[in-house]
């Protein structure tokens, strides 16, 4: 049951239902209803409802701020929310959901036929609305990369170097998170290291549950908290990807706000089941300065 300043949605999950603008792909289903039913007790209840559209003008009125609202959510939910659901109940692999998400909704073979800059502009929503030589310049350092099979593109404990839209092969997404045995160790990186906690396999259903295809991006929540993620990604065969480099996804982020904040927002709760939107809301967050006391000897414990 809820009380009086409970939440029921995580703000995270309301700002991933927002549409980023016209043109880019619907949120994701999990985040454009709801995954559970509220109701008032026998007593009736008085709440706040504050509407979408009040979201979507802030993001219009004061977009670095909304921007800096999204990182600061996204590291919530790597080190908040996965954090303590995996140290202290024990729960990684339940996090993550197949997601079927793409960047566009055009075709394929259109999204092959594209260049990188082309390619990225369509999937952040920079396409459109009078493009300018920052935009441009951005977009321009976007890239094809080709992975051999058993390669890892994104290693553990690492921040990522790009944002990658998979073209060609299947990638295998696992997760990196205290308690959770992953089976990436034999598996080098670009750099030729190894990465990983175990060299158990994982099984076959498993792996097919975690696996990203072609048209499909990764690496936005690293971008999101600029900093490691507890994600990592493993060419399952040899793949193609379409490769904008961090700094500049960063720089767009800046320059589009509301578009490029929100599809990244958009790829990362596709894959994150939606049941954590009740758990996001429920954990109490309290950012402590440094220097400051959390609680001191003899204070009740809440």
């Amino acid at each position: 049951s809820l009380g009086p300043g409970d939440a029921v949605v995580g703000l995270l999950f309301l700002l991933a239902s927002l549409n980023a603008g016209d043109g880019t792909p619907e949120p994701p289903a999990s985040c454009r209803f709801h995954s559970s039913t509220v109701r008032a007790g026998p007593e009736g209840a008085e709440v706040i409802e504050v509407p979408i559209a009040v979201l979507e003008a802030c993001f219009d009125v004061y977009p670095a701020k909304m921007r800096l609202i999204v990182q600061r959510l996204c590291h919530r939910l790597v080190f908040v929310v996965f954090g303590t659901l995996s140290t202290y109940f024990g729960i990684a692999r339940e996090v993550v959901v197949p997601s079927t998400y793409k960047v566009s909704n055009l075709p394929l073979e259109k999204l092959l036929a594209m260049e990188p800059p082309e390619l990225f502009a369509l999937s952040l929503g920079c396409d459109g609305g009078g493009q300018d030589e920052r935009v441009e310049e951005a977009l321009s350092s976007a890239v094809f990369l080709d992975f051999d099979e058993d390669e890892i593109v994104i290693p553990a404990q690492q921040r990522t170097t790009h944002l990658f839209v998979l073209l060609q092969g299947e990638v295998e997404m696992e997760l990196q998170l205290p308690g959770y045995r992953s089976s990436t160790e034999a598996a080098p990186s670009r750099g030729g290291s190894r990465h990983g906690s175990s060299n158990e396999p994982a099984s076959a259903a498993a792996r097919d549950a975690l696996r990203i295809r072609p048209g499909e991006a990764i690496g936005e929540l690293s971008i999101l908290v600029d900093g490691p993620a507890p994600v990592v990604y493993r060419c399952a065969s040899r793949c193609r990807f379409a490769a904008l480099p961090r700094d500049a996804v960063l720089r767009l982020m800046d320059l589009r706000s509301r578009s490029c904040c929100l599809r990244l927002l958009h790829f990362t709760s596709a894959w994150s089941a939606s049941w954590l939107h009740r758990v996001d809301a429920a954990l109490d967050w309290i950012p402590v300065v440094g220097g400051q006391c959390l609680f001191r000897k003899g204070h009740p414990k809440r």
